[in-house]
């Protein structure tokens, strides 16, 4: 996987989680029972859990391989200098 889709894809399933998370404090003072809370979180903290798996496996240097900095939005590898956004 391409850095860019890495972080495209990493930054919707946070976007995900965050809108079940809210929903499931909201949508239970609407009437909704309390089985719903409980789903919507577990899909939230699955989202979350999905975006960090794939982050830790593809978000990498293509040269080196070494792990990139997490919010890093950096042209160039912390460890080996090479640009990490290639085409």
């Amino acid at each position: 996987m391409k850095l860019r889709n890495c972080k495209t894809v990493v930054k919707a399933l946070r976007t995900g989680a965050s809108v079940l998370a809210v929903a499931s404090f909201l949508l239970p003072q609407m009437g909704l029972s309390n089985t719903v809370l409980w789903i919507l979180l577990g899909a939230a903290i699955l989202l979350l859990a999905a975006g960090a798996m794939i982050q830790y496996t593809y978000w990498r240097c293509p040269h080196c391989k070494k792990l990139l900095p997490k919010l890093a939005d950096t042209e160039r590898c912390p460890e080996c200098n090479h640009p990490i956004m290639e085409d």
